[in-house]
């Protein structure tokens, strides 16, 4: 897929570095509430981005050892 700059140099310009940087300052500002978010910014649009979610876990009474790691992922432990 090929992006192009608009032909009319006084076109709005969807995939220009300048119209993602008003985001980024938003977020940066002290007024900003706003934490701990992921952001997408495609074209003319801002989303939210619905990041990874923790799944089941496994948990140790003892410190981790790699073989304590490699067998609560069910995998061999390869040290």
């Amino acid at each position: 897929m090929m992006f192009a700059k608009p032909q009319d140099p006084d076109a709005f310009d969807p995939l220009a570095p300048e119209n993602i940087s008003p985001l980024v300052a938003h977020l940066a500002s002290a007024e900003c509430p706003i934490n701990g978010k992921l952001f997408a910014v495609q074209g003319g649009q801002i989303a939210e981005v619905s990041p990874w979610k923790m799944q089941d876990g496994f948990t140790s009474t003892e410190p981790w050892t790699i073989d304590a790691v490699a067998a609560g992922l069910g995998a061999p432990a390869t040290v």
